[in-house]
């Protein structure tokens, strides 16, 4: 019998670029600036600098953002039906996130979330990349030696999305923004399910 290596727990990340339309996108974009300057900031427990709407301004009561919301629930559905399962999740929590020069977002989790998505609607040069912890750090006790990473060895990944990126992922995944270097602001627009 062959030797095989079996991956049983693996770790997804659904990723999906060009989601809706350059034009549309550039609504969201001029919009989310909008809601910048007349809604609080609901990051106001973080560590971080990062402006948010959490709690502040949820996406559901602006029209604006329906088309987005829609394209999102079809490719969730899509994610969803990978884990062997119909069930329609339905989305609890939705806000802005906007980074400007030297503002980050610490690691962190999406707690009482199966799913969260981030959509990125701007990224200008030098926006901070997100970077996801892999679920079974800290490791009590690692592995020695690894001279080179591996799917079996990886501690974290990121991605440097583009404009009218989707990134859908399981909500316990621990995740961050590096420190932007970013003149123009970079923003997301975030969803828990």
């Amino acid at each position: 019998m062959p030797t095989v290596i079996n991956y049983w727990f693996p770790t997804a990340i659904y990723v999906s670029e060009n989601i809706v339309e350059d034009n549309y996108n550039n609504i969201l974009k001029n919009r989310c600036l909008e809601i910048e300057k007349t809604s609080r900031n609901g990051a106001e427990n973080w560590n971080c600098n990062t402006y948010n709407t959490l709690g502040s301004f949820d996406l559901f009561s602006d029209q604006t953002f329906n088309h987005l919301i829609d394209t999102i629930q079809n490719h969730l559905k899509k994610f969803v039906n990978e884990f062997g399962s119909n069930y329609e999740y339905k989305c609890k929590d939705s806000w802005i996130n906007v980074n400007h020069k030297n503002t980050y977002q610490e690691f962190h989790s999406h707690a009482n979330s199966t799913f969260s998505a981030v959509y990125y609607i701007s990224t200008p040069p030098g926006s901070g990349k997100i970077i996801f912890e892999n679920p079974t750090e800290p490791d009590m006790i690692p592995v020695k030696n690894i001279s080179q990473e591996t799917e079996l060895s990886y501690k974290k990944c990121f991605y440097s999305p583009s404009d009218g990126t989707l990134l859908i992922f399981r909500s316990y995944l621990k995740h961050m923004v590096e420190i932007c270097n970013n003149d123009e602001p970079r923003i997301t627009a975030a969803f828990n399910f």
